[in-house]
């Protein structure tokens, strides 16, 4: 973080009031929800709430999980057009800073991806938990 820091401060960013940088963000779901676009590793939880939330996103999964699981959760999105996912290798050349560009001066496919992702957040999920555990309550296959 100390290193991120200063580096935030050397290209003067903390003169912009619509960037923030936090060591760690305590009140995650309000700040997300204010934002057009997410930047983020690809866990299943994280993925869990852009879908709920129903947020485009860039999604940089980490290398360093079991079984590459977060490449997979992004690749899932991404092929669907639910979110773009850059590996790490590939953050080169300002990649990072055209795609974000490129989404933020572009709603309509912001709003692609918003219905995309939407998909895996079902509206109804604790009447589907509910009903599968009165299917298997009821001795049911």
């Amino acid at each position: 973080y100390e290193s991120v820091k200063k580096r935030f401060l050397e290209a003067k960013l903390d003169e912009y009031e619509n960037i923030e940088l936090f060591q760690y963000i305590y009140d995650m779901p309000l700040r997300m929800a204010a934002a057009d676009l997410i930047i983020s590793r690809a866990g299943a939880i994280t993925i869990s709430e852009l879908a709920r939330q129903r947020k485009a996103a860039i999604l940089i999964p980490s290398p360093n999980v079991t079984d590459d699981q977060q490449t997979k959760n992004a690749k899932a999105l991404a092929d669907i057009g639910g979110a773009y996912m850059i590996r790490e290798p590939e953050l080169v050349d300002g990649k990072i800073c055209k795609t974000v560009a490129e989404l933020l001066e572009n709603s309509k496919i912001r709003e692609s991806m918003e219905r995309s992702i939407a998909g895996f957040a079902p509206l109804d999920s604790d009447k589907l938990i509910f009903d599968e555990l009165m299917r298997l309550a009821k001795g049911g296959k």
